[in-house]
Parts: structure tokens; C-alpha cells; sequence
């Protein structure tokens, strides 16, 4: 067995009375020295009932411990790990947090604490060691590591609810949007048919239906960005399909959207299997329009299909300047624009979400997507489709509140 030095009980009943009689002084000294220490600039901005806070009650349970007859059995560290943490040290992170404290900052003041504890202490020459001294380093080191904690749960749950609270906004402007955007689309492409329609006001019309198909397009983003970030994910509807005969589909609409590009189609072996018909042309749609929008004019872009025995792989081509290498590994993310995309798309080129919802959706479908990008090769996005997927989200779409 080690020897263990015995607790003076006269030293510890010294250092003990010495921080009850003399804990306001202690407190107001303390809170000067806080709002004058450039580390902690918050704190100025604090009347002095809100800077001391929980300050006195930690003060008041080292002084408990230190005047409690087992502390020499249970030991100084012991005792102090269990007052750093308690619920009064996770109150004065949370009160903290609410006065948007830095984590630095909150921590700061705890040291400074210290600081001034022992100051104090050394001036009216109270020695500070064992088992006192152990409890309360222990008790102010802890405390540290409680706030830590605490705050950092506290973001993150700051973080959770505004990401929910954008998401409902998120889903209810899309409900809200999509009804009158039908409604323009209608109308205008109703009042194209009419023969008597003067040639501008025709190709007004026209701007105004593509401006409502874009938008509708980005609603219908944002929704899928909600639906993905729930439980459930996005839902498919898978049947029988032929991936040709959506190429082919999609494919006609780009070309009467961008004439002047040449899209060149490749296929090999059997494109039958079991998917969702339309949230396979989504995917299609936005990786052949990320393509077509992000290299040069006049570059061809290449869609290759290739039937394998279980599987059905899709590549879509394009050249011009390659994606970073910072960017490539986050390209799948929401909201994720690099240089190439803003220089090619512009300011207000969308929102960033299309490769995010085409990932998720190939996902659904057991599938997986990825990307290489060079000088040399371009830039390829490659996808591999299982011919009987399994979905991870069978709830169709019928059954979805959101669609």
C-alpha cells in the first residue's frame, strides 16, 4: 500500500472558511478581471448578476466537500470530478450558450476563476496542496469538460431544429408554389395553341413557360430535399421499365432545349429491369443537363448505356475544366457549387441540389453513383443500376403526403 499523506483537518477547515468568508469579494473580483480580459468580450456586454451566474453556487459546493468529514476517504479528485459535474455547472453552460458564448470564452472564465482563487489564496497564505488543492483543480477542471460538453450538445441541437425548421419552410413554399406556377404553365401554353396569337406575344409566352418549368423544376428540389432528410427517405415506385426508352425520352427533350448541342447516345445489350420510370428520368435529366451546362460549346456530350447480366451501368461525358480535386469528394453534396459550376451556370444557375437528389435517388434503387474528372478524360459520372432493385424506400409515391 502507498503511503498517503493525512488530510490536516486544520488546513482544510482554513482553506474552507477562507472561501465561504470571503467568496463575494472573491466573485467581484473575478468579474472584473472577466470583463476586462479581451479573451472573453461577451462578457461586457453582461449586467453582473448575469456574469456571476452559477459562479456561487460551484464556489459553495467546493466549500461543502472540503468541510464534509469523508473527504480524505473518498478523495479530494473524486469529490471535485463530481461537483465540475453537476447540474450547476451544466446550467452555467446552457446560460452561457443562450448568451452566445463562445466555447473559448466560457471556458476562459472558469480558468480565470481559478486564477483568482489561487491568487487570493497565495496573498493571505493558505497553502494549497493534497487533498484540498486536488478537489479544487479537480472540481474547476471538470467544470471546464461539463461546459464543453454541454454547449457543444447544445449547438448541436440548435443546429437540428433550424435544419428542421428550414426544411418545413422548405416543403411548404413548395406546396404553396406549385399551385399557382400549374396554373401560369396552363394558361401560357394554352394561349400558344391559339393561331390568332401575334409572333411576340408567342414567344413571350413561351419565356414564361420555361421560366415556370424551371421553377417548378427547383420546387420540386426542394421537396425531394425534405423527403430526403426524412426517416423514410425519397420514395420510388418501382415497375417493369426500359432505361433505352427513358434515354431516349430525355434525350429528345434536351435536344429541343438546346439545339445546338450534339448529344451522342451509345448503347449495348438489354436495358430492361425493375425501377421507378420517373424518378429515373429525374436522375437522367440532371446529370445530362449538369453536363451540357458545364462544358464548352460546341463539345459533344456522351450517354453510354451498357446491359450486364445484373446490372445496367449508365455514363454520362462531357469536357471542358475539370472538377477541383477539394470539390470531388463533396460533389454529391446538397448545396454544393464550385468554381467550374458558378462559372459555367452563373450566380443564379440553380441551387445545387441536382446531383445530391440524383444520388439519392440511384441509392433508392440499390444502385450506386460516382465521378472521375480530369484534363485528359473529362468529367464522368457513372451509375450503376441493379436490373431488380432493391429500393430502399418502397412507399410509393401515391401514399406521400409531400408528392
Amino acid at each position: 500500500m502507498p503511503n498517503v499523506k493525512p488530510v490536516d483537518p486544520a488546513r482544510v477547515l482554513q482553506l474552507a472558511s477562507f472561501l465561504q468568508d470571503h467568496q463575494q469579494a472573491l466573485i467581484q473580483r473575478w468579474a472584473r478581471r472577466v470583463r476586462e480580459d479581451p479573451g472573453v468580450p461577451e462578457a461586457c456586454r453582461l449586467s453582473v448578476p448575469e456574469l456571476i451566474d452559477h459562479i456561487p453556487s460551484l464556489l459553495d459546493q467546493i466549500v461543502d466537500a472540503l468541510l464534509r468529514p469523508d473527504v480524505e476517504r473518498a478523495g479530494g479528485g473524486a469529490r471535485g470530478r463530481a461537483i465540475g459535474s453537476s447540474s450547476v455547472a451544466k446550467e452555467h453552460a446552457r446560460s452561457r450558450f443562450v448568451c452566445e458564448y463562445g466555447l473559448d470564452h466560457a471556458l476562459r472564465e472558469l480558468s480565470l476563476l481559478r486564477a483568482e482563487i489561487l491568487e487570493e489564496c497565495c496573498s493571505a497564505s493558505i497553502a494549497l496542496d493534497g487533498d484540498p488543492a486536488q478537489l479544487l483543480h479537480s472540481a474547476i477542471d471538470t467544470a471546464m469538460s461539463t461546459v464543453a460538453v454541454t454547449m457543444a450538445q447544445a449547438a448541436s441541437n440548435e443546429l437540428r431544429k433550424d435544419a428542421e425548421f428550414r426544411d418545413r419552410i422548405m416543403a411548404i413554399l413548395g406546396h404553396d408554389l406549385r399551385d399557382p406556377l400549374s396554373t401560369i404553365h396552363f394558361v401560357a401554353s394554352l394561349l400558344q395553341k391559339r393561331e390568332d396569337m401575334p409572333e411576340g406575344v408567342s414567344k413571350m409566352l413561351a419565356r414564361l413557360t420555361r421560366g415556370a418549368d424551371r421553377m417548378t423544376r427547383l420546387i420540386n428540389d426542394l421537396l425531394d430535399l425534405t423527403r430526403s432528410r426524412a426517416a423514410r427517405g425519397i420514395p420510388i415506385n418501382p415497375k417493369p421499365t426500359n432505361l433505352h426508352d427513358l434515354c431516349r425520352q430525355v434525350l429528345n427533350e434536351l435536344e429541343l432545349l438546346h439545339p445546338e448541342r450534339a448529344i451522342v447516345y451509345s448503347r449495348h445489350g438489354d436495358g430492361r429491369g425493375v425501377w421507378d420510370a420517373d424518378r429515373l428520368t429525374q436522375v437522367l435529366s440532371n446529370l445530362l443537363s449538369n453536363a451540357i451546362h458545364y462544358s464548352p460549346p460546341g463539345t459533344p456530350v456522351h450517354l453510354a448505356l451498357d446491359g450486364q447480366e445484373e446490372r445496367v451501368m449508365l455514363a454520362v461525358n462531357n469536357q471542358g475544366t475539370p472538377i477541383s480535386p477539394e470539390l470531388l469528394p463533396r460533389i454529391f453534396e446538397p448545396f454544393r457549387r464550385g468554381a467550374r459550376e458558378v462559372e459555367a451556370q452563373g450566380a443564379s444557375g440553380g441551387l445545387g441540389l441536382g446531383l445530391f437528389i440524383a444520388r439519392k435517388l440511384v441509392v433508392a434503387h440499390g444502385g450506386t453513383i460516382g465521378v472521375t474528372s480530369d484534363l485528359e478524360h473529362g468529367t464522368t459520372f457513372t451509375v450503376a443500376l441493379p436490373r431488380l432493385s432493391q429500393p430502399s424506400s418502397t412507399t410509393p409515391r401515391e401514399a406521400d403526403p409531400g408528392a
